[in-house]
């Protein structure tokens, strides 16, 4: 009787199959439910000492972005970031603040802008 109901299970299932070997292969990108890390910069302001980018989108994939754009600017690795954090941008419709995550920096060599008196 074990017999006759093993291979009705069996032969439902489609017969005794064989385990597919296992992959040892690194992950070579994003997967069909994941997206690649998007971001941008936005130049805010500029003078020939430095400035101020507004990073969008994924924060490290525009860090990226903002190191390209202070390159072009001062030269490669010829820059200092001064500050960098959540900054207030804007206020909307309604009346709340809009913030964004902001990057000052400035070429080196330059010498920073004394506060004012």
């Amino acid at each position: 009787m074990r017999f006759l109901v093993l291979a009705v299970l069996l032969a439902a299932c489609g017969g005794a199959s064989a385990q597919q070997p296992i992959e040892n292969t690194a992950h070579s990108g994003p997967g069909p439910l994941e997206q690649p890390a998007t971001g941008s910069v936005r130049v805010e302001a500029r003078t020939a000492t430095g400035g101020k980018l507004r990073l969008v989108g994924e924060r490290s994939a525009a860090m990226r972005a903002a190191a390209q754009e202070m390159a072009g600017h001062c030269g490669v690795d010829n820059y200092v970031i001064v500050q960098d954090g959540e900054e207030v941008v804007g206020k909307s419709s309604s009346g709340e603040l809009r913030t964004a995550w902001c990057v000052h920096y400035m070429c080196s060599g330059a010498s920073p802008i004394p506060p004012p008196p």
